[in-house]
């Protein structure tokens, strides 16, 4: 079955936090506005075992529930009802009107749906031959194959729907199977609020796994209205990851343009970075189990299990030579694809820095597949499979430089410790950002934002939008919106 993704992005100026364990994020220009954002992908409707159509389907929560689920468009589902049971339709923008058949014998009690549209704005009116059946949540989004905005509803509500024509339904996230009896007359009535499924292919496509929920919060002498996805990171058909803009360093774009071209039902802006420069992260980044940039100092890290732990941080990296991690064969490298340009400098460029180190007042070590290729100055091309270990042109790092042969092996490793420094285990974690600063741990406030190396008051006292990343109580993922708190606000509200 298709997993649900999940993302926590690099857009533009931005931080994280949590609950049982928190950190901080400030959200820096609109071009990184914390918004959960959804994604379309194809839905196919089979009619008595046959291809009817195919849709474009959104994935987004169901306010009713507070589940995710599926929502279609109405015209293709029209279509289907007027081609299968000769059922005609109109739709207005707010009242989907279903005209039946003289054939088809329908016995309807109003009101599925016990909450009119008339009175909830984003609720659309279904009425079969004028009386009011259903009102569902609706969302308007642009339909990719007609590239005209259209009103999508969820496949819960209208599977009630279709229950009174007496058709059946099966749905398992793609494809939507309805059929149907021939004279079937069916008596719906009372409330259709959809009732919890089960994991992420549950009845209408709906997902306990991913919540979105809102609540009122006390703190200090105020309140405020938080809205928060929870995720159970235990769901196999959860997949939580960082994501890179273009998946290169430097790049940026829109949240929502990040979640559409990952794949992803939900999003959350993710790690600093430089916007007035070179647009590198100040974070830490680790993806599909690679390190592509670090600075703690808060790293959430995410197990292979869906184990979620947060703590404080530093990070070193190590270059081997001759399968050694011991002097003389050992080379300390300052950082990870953040090359600054001082004489000194030593760091390891992967792929995720670029296609070539674009460095000239440098010395590059070239290595692919384990093994040195090769010793340049000047820009050099950085392998698809291996790094470059990138040295300013000091005269002690000329003389790193000329003690390395092509055709040894080298790797390099990345060390994690606490701030007690003691060694972290990263050996099963397969994910991991980093920002900070911490808010809460063990549940009480933690924050100390100078600890951790923040002392821009900006970033600590405006009373700004924030966001948060959290883990729960129960060891679930919470990502979650403040519309304006300072730093201290925001730890009180966690």
């Amino acid at each position: 079955m298709k997993r649900n993704r999940i993302r926590l992005v690099k857009p533009f100026l931005s931080r994280l936090t949590m609950a049982s364990t928190l950190f901080a994020t400030l959200l820096g220009f609109a071009f990184a506005s914390p918004s959960f954002a959804y994604t379309m992908n194809k839905k196919n409707i089979y009619w008595n075992g046959s291809l009817a159509t195919s849709a474009d389907g959104l994935a987004a929560v169901d306010p009713n529930s507070h589940s995710l689920t599926t929502f279609v468009p109405i015209a293709y589902v029209m279509a289907v009802l007027k081609s299968g049971l000769s059922i005609q339709s109109t739709w207005d923008g707010s009242n989907w009107r279903l005209t039946l058949p003289s054939g088809l014998a329908t016995q309807i009690s109003p009101a599925l749906s016990s909450t009119p549209a008339s009175n909830h704005p984003g609720y659309k009116n279904i009425l079969v031959d004028g009386t009011l059946v259903e009102s569902v949540p609706a969302v308007v989004a642009t339909d990719p194959a007609s590239r005209q905005s259209t009103t999508f509803v969820p496949i819960y509500y209208v599977q009630q729907l279709l229950r009174l024509f007496g058709i059946s339904a099966q749905w398992d996230g793609t494809n939507w199977r309805l059929s149907a009896s021939s004279g079937a007359s069916s008596s719906i009535g009372g409330s259709g609020a959809p009732g919890a499924g089960s994991s992420t292919g549950g009845a209408g496509g709906q997902s306990t796994s991913i919540q979105l929920k809102s609540a009122n919060v006390s703190y200090g002498s105020g309140s405020t209205s938080v809205k928060y996805l929870v995720v159970n990171m235990r769901d196999p058909l959860v997949h939580v990851e960082p994501v890179l803009a273009n998946q290169h360093l430097g790049d940026v774009a829109s949240l929502a343009q990040l979640a559409q071209s990952n794949g992803a039902v939900a999003a959350i802006n993710g790690t600093y970075f430089n916007a007035g420069t070179n647009r590198q992260p100040h974070g830490s980044l680790e993806i599909n189990g690679q390190w592509v940039h670090f600075w703690g100092p808060t790293v959430l890290s995410i197990q292979d299990t869906g184990h979620l732990s947060m703590d404080r941080v530093h990070q070193s990296i190590l270059v081997g030579l001759n399968n050694s991690w011991s002097w003389p064969d050992l080379v300390y490298a300052w950082g990870l694809n953040n090359f600054s340009g001082t004489p000194s400098e030593i760091e390891v460029l992967t792929p995720a820095y670029g296609a070539n180190t674009n460095i000239a007042n440098g010395i590059a070590v070239v290595v692919e597949n384990g093994v040195v290729t090769g010793v340049h100055t000047g820009n050099t091309p950085i392998p698809k499979n291996g790094f470059v270990v990138e040295m300013g042109l000091s005269t002690n790092n000329q003389q790193i430089a000329a003690g390395i042969h092509v055709s040894e092996a080298a790797s390099y490793r990345v060390n994690v410790t606490n701030f007690a420094g003691n060694n972290l285990d990263f050996s099963h974690v397969v994910d991991a950002i980093g920002a900070g600063p911490l808010l809460v741990d063990k549940g009480q406030i933690s924050v100390n934002p100078q600890l951790e190396g923040f002392t821009d008051s900006t970033l600590i006292n405006s009373v700004t939008q924030r966001s948060l990343v959290g883990i729960d109580a129960s060891g679930n993922l919470v990502l979650a919106t403040i519309h304006a708190a300072n730093l201290v606000q925001e730890a009180q509200i966690a």
